[in-house]
């Protein structure tokens, strides 16, 4: 009798569930709800028709705690424990834009306001620092950077440490492939250009690719970039994909014509990626999120959307740096290039 009474509480508890929680947050609710109207009928002693059917008190006390649980999980001490300023995330943000012909079909800039955005994004702060560095421009929201407005956004992820790697810095010295870094006997025989590269992405802990769509393909001279520097400089890291075009499709097609290229040089994408369409429109000049009503909505929303996979990045990355100090994960041990290079023998690049 007890049990049929505590599978009829948990079916009434179900349907009064389901109208208002959720599918991902149900079976968690459900769950606490069958525990807690379960231990509610097994320590009656007496059964009479006048009592309350199960779901009333039941749901108020299941919902409260798992809203305190998620409180606990996500936003309170655990969070501050993995937000040691001195212990951020270094993340390299490689552009892919060189285009400096300010016609149509797009904007010159373009590529530096989304570049801006994502620094901008990932650091959790106003000014960005690098290449694409600018002056706030009249007009522009100035709270997405303000750590007291930070609050009202539902961050679960630490700040990064934000490097940004822009081929039109080196315009002037990245010919088409000819010598990539591997055909060098080591560091000092690179050009000067390459070797910056190389040590800055070595220090990094995961890549972002900030990518236009060309001809339903990424950016040709982030390819050659890419294609420049040795894979053992991106093995090991996670990596995430930043599209952006004029058009409605927001650089879909270039992100996963990246994929293949991130993937065989061992920094493995995360699977949220971001897709800018109209971008033109969405970002001012400065990177700030174009705000017509000034409610802070429009901030707010893209910040959401970036979040995910900048939440992605930090659990991957986090997760690497860890093995990479650990002696059974360190990737010196299993990978014969990775040894080479600790070394500094001849060839130790993929």
């Amino acid at each position: 009798m007890m049990a049929s009474l505590s599978a009829c509480g948990a079916m009434s508890m179900f349907d009064r569930l389901r109208r208002f929680i959720p599918q991902q947050k149900k079976m968690m609710v459900v769950k606490a709800a069958i525990i807690t109207t379960t231990t509610r009928c097994c320590t009656t002693t007496t059964t009479t028709t006048d009592s309350p059917p199960p779901g009333g008190d039941e749901f108020s006390n299941a919902w409260k705690q798992y809203q305190q649980q998620q409180h606990r999980s996500d936003r309170g001490e655990e969070m501050r424990r993995i937000n040691p300023s001195s212990h951020l995330l270094r993340a390299a943000v490689i552009l892919g834009s060189t285009r400096d012909a300010n016609k149509p079909p797009t904007p010159s800039p373009l590529g530096k306001r989304v570049g801006k955005w994502v620094q901008m994004a990932l650091s959790q702060r106003l000014s960005p620092a690098g290449p694409c560095s600018s002056e706030i421009a009249p007009g522009d929201r100035v709270k997405f950077g303000d750590p007291t407005h930070q609050d009202s956004y539902d961050l679960h992820w630490p700040p990064f440490e934000v490097d940004v790697l822009d081929p039109l810095y080196y315009r002037e010295q990245i010919p088409l492939l000819r010598r990539p870094a591997f055909s060098y006997d080591s560091l000092e025989d690179m050009p000067e250009w390459l070797r910056d590269v190389t040590e800055r992405l070595r220090k990094s802990d995961c890549i972002v690719c900030v990518t236009p769509e060309y001809n339903h393909g990424p950016s040709p001279s982030l390819v050659n970039f890419i294609n420049h520097v040795s894979a053992s400089s991106f093995a090991f890291k996670p990596s995430a994909i930043i599209s952006y075009s004029t058009t409605h499709f927001g650089g879909v097609r270039a992100a996963q014509a990246l994929v293949p290229i991130l993937s065989e040089m061992g920094c493995l994408p995360v699977s949220a990626k971001v897709h800018l369409p109209r971008a033109d429109k969405l970002l001012t000049e400065s990177g700030f999120v174009v705000d017509e009503k000034g409610d802070g909505k429009s901030e707010r929303a893209a910040l959401r959307y970036i979040g995910r996979t900048a939440y992605q990045l930090w659990w991957w990355a986090e997760g690497a740096r860890r093995m990479r100090g650990s002696p059974r994960g360190d990737p010196h041990v299993g990978s014969p290039p990775m040894r080479e290079l600790s070394r500094g023998e001849h060839d130790f690049f993929f």
